[in-house]
């Protein structure tokens, strides 16, 4: 059975053993509950997780742990853009120094917040300390399942966030931590897929489109063979590997997954299709030393395999150069099908190519 796993951040705080002497008010309680209940609806998490973090300043005061959860949870709730950045990264802070500074601190409590700085603090060094202490803390209290899963944690922050060295660290992270899942997990478990993904998205990214194959396929197979139901990993080991049989000329192998897609989606009525593996259009060499733009407005049909055929221009600005390679583009294109009473169907769809210089 797949399993997830749950945030610490969002565990819940009533009956903590960290719970400062203060008690709960019925305007904390009212707060809270309002708060679990965003997290069970999806509506206004953050709204209520910032009112459940401000009730409780003030009821508990500002070196109690409970505070600390509170502020974790606000965090987490926040999106991770750039205008929260600095927020998030502030209330993260704010909890590892309560845990910190409390008497006889659990160790584990730090990781969540050390996480959470990792995923947003402004500086590498920052990033990558906050890490490495995380995964220290699981070591030294003997957790070898938690030192595996916060390097892949600590692998995707690597990826998104530092620089391409610091992805060569990202790697060893992720191999320690399929050597261990492999060794004590079933393959038939969020860790393993995630692990997989993970390190198929590398190896397609360095070029060795064969090792990723396979990875991207062992996460197919997983969910063809265990579960009965779709899930957005298997859509994206899916789509990737359209994109690399693609890239490989293996156009009938990428078909078989472009199929699988469809399958896998809703098709609304009159639903636009995208490309599941798209070329860009080679700009024609005459508009570029001319210093000339343009676009072109096609309309094809993807066919039953999620084949391009029967392309025609409904109207083009510039020349017909970029007409051309506008068609020549589009016609290596792969979709997936669409499906009416479970069956795969041709479909009109249509797109406009932009020819932008720089």
């Amino acid at each position: 059975m797949l399993k997830k796993s749950l945030n610490i951040g969002l565990l819940a705080l009533l009956g903590s053993p960290w719970m400062s002497a203060a008690a709960p008010t019925p305007d904390f309680d009212a707060a809270y509950d309002a708060f679990e209940q965003a997290l069970h609806t999806g509506e206004n998490v953050q709204q209520h997780a910032q009112t459940a973090y401000e009730v409780g300043l003030s009821t508990f005061g500002e070196t109690s742990p409970a505070v600390a959860k509170l502020a974790i949870n606000y965090a987490n709730a926040m999106a991770p853009s750039p205008t929260n950045a600095q927020r998030r990264a502030t209330l993260y802070k704010q909890a590892l120094t309560i845990l910190e500074q409390q008497p006889n601190p659990d160790p584990l409590s730090l990781i969540d917040p050390l996480m959470g700085i990792a995923k947003s603090a402004d500086k590498a060094h920052t990033v990558e300390k906050a890490i490495e202490r995380a995964i220290d803390i699981a070591k030294q209290q003997q957790k070898p399942k938690l030192v595996a899963d916060l390097k892949v944690d600590g692998a995707e922050i690597y990826f998104r966030r530092l620089d391409f060295d610091k992805g060569r660290a990202a790697v060893v992270y992720l191999n320690e931590a399929e050597a261990y899942y492999q060794a004590h997990i079933a393959d038939d478990t969020v860790e393993m897929i995630n692990v997989t993904m993970l390190l198929g998205a590398v190896d397609k990214a360095r070029g060795r489109r064969h090792t990723a194959i396979e990875r991207f396929n062992k996460v197919v197979n997983i969910f063809d063979d265990n579960f009965s139901f779709d899930h957005p990993a298997e859509l994206q080991a899916h789509s990737q590997l359209v994109a690399l049989y693609e890239q490989e000329g293996e156009s009938e192998q990428a078909t078989k997954h472009c199929v699988a897609i469809a399958k896998m989606r809703p098709w609304a009525k009159n639903q636009e299709q995208t490309p599941l593996y798209r070329t860009p259009p080679r700009y024609p060499a005459i508009a570029v030393r001319q210093r000339r733009e343009g676009w072109v407005q096609m309309e094809f049909t993807v066919n039953e395999s999620g084949f391009v055929e029967d392309i025609s221009v409904l109207d083009s600005d510039g020349s017909a150069a970029f007409e051309r390679a506008a068609v020549n583009a589009v016609k290596q294109w792969r979709y997936a099908p669409k499906f009416e009473n479970n069956q795969a169907v041709k479909a009109k769809t249509s797109v406009q190519l932009d020819f932008k210089i720089g």
